[in-house]
């Protein structure tokens, strides 16, 4: 780990020999790494930093996605109402999906969506 210290890594990158400089047992991750069992994966771009005594962390220039019209966007259902879901896409609110913008779906005949999780959709 310490031959990453200082470098750029980015998401997917598995980060290993990781052992607390001092001779300690506890490593803390900070925003952008992940513990995966006994591997340490990257969740974010940037550059991995460090602090005594076994802080890790990215610094990234990452900021909060704002979503625009025309994106596609991946959500994640939170609510379902009478007429319509409440979806988290990551902006600072959480979308409006109508029932009505199904395929095939009317006012008489709405769609199916006991088990639905997750959306895909067009801002």
């Amino acid at each position: 780990m310490a031959d990453h210290v200082g470098s750029v890594v980015m998401p997917g990158d598995i980060l290993e020999n990781i052992t607390p400089v001092d001779g300690g047992k506890k490593i803390i991750l900070g925003p952008g790494l992940m513990e995966d069992g006994d591997i340490i994966k990257v969740t974010k771009p940037g550059i991995l930093r460090f602090r005594e005594p076994g802080i890790y962390w990215l610094d990234c220039h990452q900021k909060r996605y704002v979503p625009c019209k025309g994106d596609e966007v991946v959500g994640i259902v939170t609510q379902k109402n009478v007429e319509m879901f409440r979806v988290d896409i990551g902006g600072s609110e959480l979308a409006s999906l109508p029932y009505l913008a199904f395929e095939g779906a009317t006012k008489r005949n709405r769609p199916d969506v006991k088990n639905i999780k997750s959306a895909v959709c067009s801002y």
